[in-house]
């Protein structure tokens, strides 16, 4: 945790660089200038990343050499899930190779827009079918399941979607896995930020994790912030 903001203004202030800045980060050309600067090598980064994003293995080895640091200096260690909004849009686009995916994809959005979610969710499973990495099929199935109130359903395509490209340094299910995995081997105190928001962003009572908590895609908002702040205060002292 550390202190963004130090008076009501500068609250007011950063909000309104916050929603100039997710404007810009969300736009098309800084989209296609990152995925450029990223196939070109000019973002560098010391740990490992398939297209700009940590391997799961990169991630376990950063986590095992926290807790061999830990330990060697006798400091206590926490570990979080991370939890990430997942309404949140995103220019990125899974590439489809297949002409089929695509056709059933583009036939699903139509009959979403037609207000027909169910035919949409039979064509849109079609496209995850045809190319099962396929980024907007898993996003626009989930939006039809919401529009069916069909929210454990739609959760799990959010979840399909971030898995299937974790754009925007967003946290895969597999990172979170792994975490709850490790805390159990480390015989570290977890705290599942991921549960905990679901838990409490209940947005029409359908616990799919929305803006509620969250200032963009995964920094939480200072009402977020005071959610975590108040589980990391009844974590027990070691």
């Amino acid at each position: 945790m550390y202190g963004e903001f130090d008076s009501p203004s500068q609250v007011h202030a950063d909000n309104l660089l916050l929603q100039f800045k997710r404007s810009l980060y969300r736009s098309y050309f800084i989209t296609v200038l990152r995925n450029w600067m990223l196939s070109s090598e000019l973002i560098c980064d010391s740990i490992p990343r398939r297209n700009g994003v940590l391997s799961l293995d990169s991630f376990e080895r950063n986590l095992r050499a926290i807790d061999s640091l830990c330990r060697a200096n006798n400091a206590d260690l926490v570990l979080f899930s991370v939890p990430t909004q997942l309404h949140a849009e995103t220019n990125y686009r899974s590439a489809l190779d297949s002409m089929r995916a695509e056709s059933f994809y583009e036939q699903g959005v139509a009959a979403l827009e037609a207000g027909e979610p169910q035919r949409a969710i039979g064509l849109l499973k079609a496209s995850i079918a045809e190319q099962p990495i396929n980024l907007q099929a898993h996003y626009v199935t989930a939006w039809a399941y919401e529009a069916l109130g069909d929210c454990r359903a739609a959760t799990r395509h959010y979840q399909a979607a971030i898995d299937c490209e974790p754009y925007l340094g967003r946290t895969t299910s597999q990172m979170n896995s792994l975490l709850r995995e490790l805390a159990v081997e480390f015989d570290a105190p977890l705290l599942d930020l991921e549960q905990i928001f679901r838990a409490n962003d209940c947005r029409d009572g359908n616990g799919i994790v929305s803006s509620r908590y969250f200032a963009d895609h995964i920094h939480p908002n200072p009402e977020g912030q005071r959610l975590i702040a108040g589980r990391i205060e009844r974590i027990p002292s070691q």
